[in-house]
Order: C-alpha cells, then sequence, then structure tokens
C-alpha cells in the first residue's frame, strides 16, 4: 500500500512539474512496465535535485536526430540483458530543467518481449536492469550522464578550491557525507557523483520474490513493485575559521531514490525474469462469453415468450 501511495504521489508531482513554473518538489525516479496482451508501455520518471552546480534552464520535448539517438541508446542498453532481440516505438523524452532541478520523463512500447503458447502468454522482464551509458544532449544540456558531466566536476572544484591559495587552505575545511552524515573521502565522493545518470536502472533488481505483489479487485489488475532504495545521498559541507567567509556553514546536497512496478490486466505469476498470464483474448474466454450471452438471450427469450403465453391465455378466458 505504501508503494501504491508514492506511486500515486509521485505522479500528482509530475502533473505540478509541467503545469508549474516552480520545481520545488520531491527527488525520485520510478520505472513503470504495463503489459497488455504481450505488448508492453514502459514510462521512466526521473527528478534529480541538487544543489552542488547549476543546471542549464531547459523546457523541450525532445525531437529530430536528438531522439533519433536517444532510441538507438535505449535499444542498445535494453538489449544486453534481454533473451532476445528488442526494438521500442513511439519514444518520447520530455526534459525540463532549472538551476538545482532536473526533470525527465519518457515513454515508449517495448515490441518483442513476449511469446503465446496454448492460449498462455510469457513476456520477459529479464530487460529491466538496464543502464543507458550514452550521453544524451537536448541543446548543449546532457541530461543522462548528469554525474560525469555535471556533479563530478563540482565535487572536483569544491575539494580543490582551497588549494589554489595558501591563505584559504588555512581557514577552510570540505567534508563530504554519504549517506546521511557518514564521512567519505574526496575520491568516494567524486566517484558516488560521477556514477549518476539518468536512465540508469542497473540496481533495480529482477529477484521478483522481493518484490511486493498485489491484486487490484476493482481494476482487475495485478502488479509487482518494488521497494524504493537510495541512488544519490550525497553532502558537502565547507567549514571555515574567517567569519567573513561566505562559505561558511554552506551546504551542498544532491539526493535521488527509484522506484518500480510491473503490472499486468488479470492474474498473473512471474516464474524466473518472465512474467506468465492468459490471454484474455484467448477462444477460451470468447466461448465463455459467448455462452454468458446465450444464456442471457435465453433468459430474455423465455420471459417474453412466458408472457406472451400468459396474456394469450388470459385473452382465451
Amino acid at each position: 500500500m505504501n508503494n501504491l501511495i508514492r506511486v500515486f504521489l509521485f505522479n500528482i508531482l509530475l502533473i505540478l512539474l509541467v503545469t508549474g513554473s516552480n520545481l520545488n518538489y520531491a527527488s525520485g525516479s520510478s520505472l513503470e512496465v504495463e503489459i497488455d496482451e504481450g505488448e508492453a508501455m514502459v514510462l521512466i520518471e526521473s527528478i534529480l535535485y541538487q544543489n552542488i552546480t547549476k543546471f542549464q534552464e531547459m523546457d523541450t520535448n525532445i525531437s529530430g536526430s536528438e531522439l533519433s539517438v536517444a532510441k538507438s541508446a535505449f535499444e542498445d542498453a535494453l538489449n544486453v540483458q534481454a533473451q532476445k532481440p528488442l526494438k521500442i516505438s513511439s519514444l518520447s523524452i520530455y526534459v525540463k530543467s532549472n538551476d538545482s532541478w532536473l526533470n525527465v520523463s519518457a515513454t515508449f512500447e517495448l515490441d518483442g518481449i513476449s511469446s503465446s503458447e496454448n492460449e498462455v502468454i510469457l513476456t520477459d522482464l529479464s530487460w529491466i536492469p538496464f543502464k543507458v551509458i550514452s550521453d544524451l544532449k537536448v541543446g548543449n544540456l546532457s541530461y543522462n550522464l548528469v554525474g560525469e558531466e555535471y556533479l563530478r566536476p563540482a565535487i572536483y572544484e569544491l575539494a580543490n578550491q582551497s588549494d589554489s591559495s595558501h591563505e584559504l587552505a588555512n581557514q577552510s575545511n570540505v567534508n563530504f557525507f554519504s549517506p546521511f552524515y557518514t564521512p567519505i573521502t574526496t575520491s568516494m565522493a567524486m566517484n558516488i557523483a560521477g556514477n549518476v545518470s539518468t536512465f540508469d536502472l542497473g540496481q533495480m533488481s529482477t529477484n521478483f520474490t522481493s518484490w511486493n505483489k498485489f491484486f487490484d479487485e476493482n481494476s482487475f489488475t495485478t502488479s509487482w513493485n518494488l521497494p524504493s532504495r537510495t541512488i544519490l545521498d550525497l553532502r558537502v559541507q565547507i567549514t571555515s575559521e574567517n567569519a567573513s567567509d561566505v562559505r561558511t556553514g554552506a551546504t551542498f546536497y544532491g539526493y535521488t531514490d527509484s522506484y518500480a512496478t510491473v503490472s499486468i490486466l488479470g492474474h498473473g505469476v512471474i516464474v524466473d525474469h518472465s512474467v506468465i498470464y492468459e490471454n484474455s483474448s484467448s477462444r477460451y474466454s470468447i466461448i465463455m462469453l459467448t455462452v454468458i450471452i446465450v444464456l442471457i438471450a435465453g433468459v430474455i427469450v423465455s420471459r417474453y415468450v412466458g408472457k406472451r403465453l400468459m396474456k394469450t391465455k388470459r385473452t382465451s378466458n
């Protein structure tokens, strides 16, 4: 239930993101996979907050050659773990950013992941822990390799700014923490920051026994939810002995977590890396529907005939 509430709240935040002018919302990344009759619709949403550096301001839907490059990059990433070749279609990517926020959403249909036998559909989920490794760009903004392009250089600059002056070196100190207030070294901070990327789902486990299974009787939908986990929790604290130093007590922070949902219409089970469920348009379903329609029609006809006979009997009397 908690995961369902998180998904609901996250979707509300994304609506506000598109309609609002300010980006003061919680950080998070999600993967949602909706499967229907063997076809999969994939939605990836990412909201990253950080004040370690500044992003270029952007508000656009990606198109043209930039979208084509992204499509090829996604297919390359998806096929690393997939059991058979996959293709994507109807790719759409939206990017919005300002100084501290980077917000990206991507949707696409995934083809070639399902097979059918004896009215049962088997859909492969082995592709889920994928990572897009290309430096995807819209204009001059790198919206995928955020850590490599922006965060790591900013951490390096913060860590080494005191080295540029002997006087500053005696007055200021830079400390790094991750997670929460656990002290880490500069090299560890640079590594954590540098590995951040928007389309990195490599940490998502396909051990589906650890996912929470839920069946919604109202929508007749089965879903599996991966509990949320922290991807980035990095703090930079600058202290100074110089009371006039504007950096005194300054704190820089970057944070985001992730979660995932896989859902199908009807009942299903996951075996190994595949979800197995009945084809709702199978001949058995059609037969059952036909039988029900025939029975209902029979009842209606019987009631009509019965009323006619009763009316005829009254008339003859």
